[in-house]
């Protein structure tokens, strides 16, 4: 089975259109087959020397500088190019990536999301060209050759890929159903404004002191890695649900995406996307398309703010470059919980007169009617000594982040079934567990645990077991 429609899947899903999918995908047939532990000159069909070249490295007999200079195309893109002192390089970059990342060095996934990253850091010029092109050959000769850049110029045949490709692949299968708003579970309670507010506000306190990082490590760490790099949990968690953004957003400015995964962090993805009133694939991430969307929902205003409201900041002339969440608003001063404020999540205040302030956009609070309220309602029924029939006792295992299998599938089936996301792909208009612990499932463990009142620490043990179970 070839890789195509996983790396199409992955492409659109980052924001590329058809034709600069599928022209990375005849670009990358033309390198490496679209092979992602591909050594440049393997012919054998068994690959017995790029399994081979793979594993020296994993295992460091070949060493980051012998990788980095050797010269020999590896991977999907055939990364090759070393400058001339031979002290830095695309595989060099490879190389880094894939140890920040951590896994596999062939990891499909993984090369892809280097090759986001080299488009949005190396290559952002052709990422510009790339992010309107719908004509297929003009998008296949800008990537072979001004991001491939091979020795022959080759375009033709890499365009009759593309043409191969795009007649053998599913052009629409990159979409996913979006999942539905969660009912209440019988005899739950709706959400109200108020305790939407509450939540909303929780989840961005919980998050003040997060630094944002130099890499990819140490996302989920809050302090760990500290720089300014741009590179955030809350990226992280954006770009890996389909078609949220335009395109990917680790490594840009990240205000706006810190107050957007507060909203999917309390809401879902799906009523929080809606409730500060982005579309699918919006470019949401900059504060100005954000004011925007707003003010096309009529629910934008220059002044009186209330807590829960989205704030938004003009710095240089007059451009919206900065937002955050209001949390209160006392007397004539306003306090708002902001991402990539200093290089990190903090909280800051300012007099209602201040110049910098441009207004306020006030979600659809409506919306949240259709979540459950958890964490609410009657006595926990374990504690209740009044229930009559018989009682039994079932042995849960403790889980967390790393986890996988069938009680880690368990889990998410509950959550997912109390209106949490849990990174699953959905079919049929409904999330599917995939029985792996991974950030968004530590993220619906920690929401269901601050909606319980109890300890917030991504662990699944008695105490949240017990909460989630509980009717």
């Amino acid at each position: 089975m070839n890789n195509h429609q996983h790396i199409y899947n992955r492409l659109r899903q980052a924001g590329l259109t058809e034709a600069a999918a599928l022209g990375f995908l005849g670009n990358w047939q033309q390198e490496s087959g679209c092979e992602p532990n591909r050594l440049q000159n393997d012919l054998d069909p068994f690959r017995i020397v790029s399994r081979d070249y793979t594993a020296r490295v994993e295992s460091r007999v070949i060493s980051r500088q012998e990788f980095g200079r050797d010269q020999k195309g590896y991977g999907l893109a055939q990364w090759t190019y070393v400058n001339e002192a031979r002290t830095a390089g695309r595989k060099f970059d490879l190389f880094d990536f894939w140890q920040q990342t951590g896994g596999h060095l062939d990891d499909i996934d993984m090369q892809i999301d280097f090759a986001l990253y080299e488009l949005h850091h190396g290559y952002s010029g052709v990422l510009a060209d790339l992010a309107n092109c719908t004509d297929l050959m003009s998008a296949t000769d800008t990537i072979c050759r001004r991001y491939e850049q091979p020795a022959q110029n080759n375009v033709q045949t890499r365009f009759n890929y593309a043409q191969q490709i795009r007649d053998e692949i599913d052009l629409d299968a990159w979409q996913q159903p979006e999942a539905p708003a969660a009912e209440p579970e019988n005899g739950g309670q709706r959400m109200t404004k108020d305790a939407a507010i509450k939540r909303l506000l929780a989840i961005a306190r919980n998050e003040i002191g997060y630094r944002e990082k130099n890499s990819a490590a140490g996302l989920d760490d809050p302090t760990a890695n500290a720089g300014t790099g741009n590179w955030t949990k809350y990226a992280r968690d954006l770009d890996r649900i389909p078609n949220f953004y335009n395109t990917a957003k680790q490594g840009a400015m990240w205000c706006d995406v810190f107050v957007d995964w507060c909203f999917v962090a309390a809401f879902g993805p799906d009523v929080g996307r809606k409730m500060i009133f982005q579309p699918l694939g919006s470019a949401g991430a900059g504060c100005s398309f954000s004011l925007s969307y707003y003010q096309q929902a009529g629910h934008f205003h220059p002044g009186n703010p209330a807590p829960g409201d989205q704030i938004f900041y003009t710095y240089a002339q007059g451009e919206v470059s900065h937002t955050g969440i209001v949390e209160k608003v006392d007397g004539g001063s306003v306090t708002a919980i902001e991402g990539n404020t200093s290089d990190g999540v903090g909280r800051r205040s300012y007099s209602l007169g201040d110049g910098r302030i441009a207004g306020f956009g006030t979600p659809d609070w409506s919306l949240v009617s259709s979540v459950p309220e958890s964490g609410t309602g009657s006595q926990d029924p374990a504690e209740d000594t009044n229930v009559p029939g018989k009682s039994c006792s079932v042995d849960l295992p403790e889980l967390r982040q790393g986890d996988e299998g069938i009680p880690v599938e368990r889990l998410q089936t509950l959550l997912i079934g109390r209106g949490y996301y849990c990174g699953g792909r959905s079919y049929g208009g409904r999330e599917q567990p995939d029985g792996e612990f991974g950030p968004a499932t530590g993220v619906a463990v920690k929401d269901l645990q601050l909606a319980a009142g109890i300890k917030q620490d991504g662990e699944v043990g008695a105490d949240t077991w017990s909460a989630l179970i509980k009717t």
